[in-house]
This record gives structure tokens, C-alpha cells and sequence, in this order.
């Protein structure tokens, strides 16, 4: 697999398993300092998104190259239907943080969830900056605009009343 190939894969691993978005909902809640009744908005949110992540991942095993970087990593067992049982009965069942944190094993599905998604992330990250950003320079998602400014820039004031109107 080329490196810039890698890279894109796993940027699609990230963002199809909802990784960022399923952090961002979850863990200020796994932080035992935290207190507090867990929002109907947030358990709706999070179901939601473990449901969306679930589908993103059964569809990145149909692609060659996400596929193969999922079973080097061992990614199966973050989906694995009784681990994603206990979670979504946990967060659906518990008006409380505490009651999550009191039941070892739904902490700790819960937990291990959040630090997989953040080294599938940390790893993405980093991949791109040094396998794709140092080697290329950052890429442009946009690169028509330094075009455009360019073209502005040396146009003369009537080619520019003229393009305006």
C-alpha cells in the first residue's frame, strides 16, 4: 500500500466510524470527577452515532484498503455486538454517571471505546503530518482559490469591473 494511500484510508477510517464526533459526545462523560444526570439529548446523540459508526464500519470492510488497515488493527473487536450491546444499554438504562461508573464492566466498554477511538485519531493525525504533510506540504482541499486570488490580483481594473457585472 503507497503512503499516500494509507494516509487516505485511514482519514476514511476516522471519519466514517464517526471517531472525532463520538469523543466529543462521550468523553466528558467518562471523567469520574464529572457529576451529574446524562441529558436524553446526549444518550439520543451517542446512540445515534454508535449506530452510524457501526454502519461506517461494515462498509469500510467492503473497500481493499480500509479493510486491510481495520484487521491490522484489530478494530472488529471495538464492534463486537456484545461489547456494543453493553454499551447501548448502558447509556439508554442510566439516568446517572454514577450508574455507569458504578458497573465495572460498562465502564470499562465505555472506556476502552473512547481510548480506541482516540488512537485510531492520534494515529490518523499523525500519519498525515508525517507521512503526507512533511513529504508534500499541506494539501489545499481548495486549490482553485490561490487561482482565483492570483487571477484578481493581476487583473486590471476594467477586466475586473467587466467580470463583476
Amino acid at each position: 500500500m503507497q503512503t499516500l494511500e494509507f494516509t487516505r484510508a485511514l482519514n476514511l477510517i476516522v471519519e466514517k466510524l464517526k471517531a472525532r464526533e463520538l469523543i466529543r459526545v462521550w468523553e466528558p462523560l467518562i471523567d469520574t470527577r464529572a457529576d451529574g444526570v446524562i441529558a436524553e439529548e446526549v444518550k439520543n446523540r451517542f446512540s445515534t452515532l454508535i449506530f452510524s459508526s457501526n454502519a461506517g464500519y461494515a462498509r469500510l470492510l467492503d473497500l481493499a484498503p480500509t479493510r486491510k488497515i481495520l484487521e491490522k488493527l484489530n478494530i472488529a473487536q471495538v464492534y463486537e455486538p456484545a461489547r456494543l450491546g453493553t454499551i447501548i444499554a448502558a447509556i439508554s438504562s442510566s439516568a446517572q454517571l454514577q450508574q455507569i461508573w458504578g458497573n465495572g464492566y460498562s465502564y470499562a466498554a465505555f472506556y476502552s471505546l473512547t481510548e480506541q477511538l482516540w488512537s485510531l485519531v492520534r494515529m490518523e493525525s499523525a500519519c498525515r503530518s508525517l507521512l503526507e504533510e512533511e513529504k508534500k506540504g499541506k494539501i489545499d482541499p481548495f486549490p482553485g482559490r490561490k487561482i482565483l486570488a492570483f487571477r484578481r490580483e493581476f487583473q486590471s481594473p476594467s477586466e475586473s469591473d467587466s467580470t463583476h457585472r
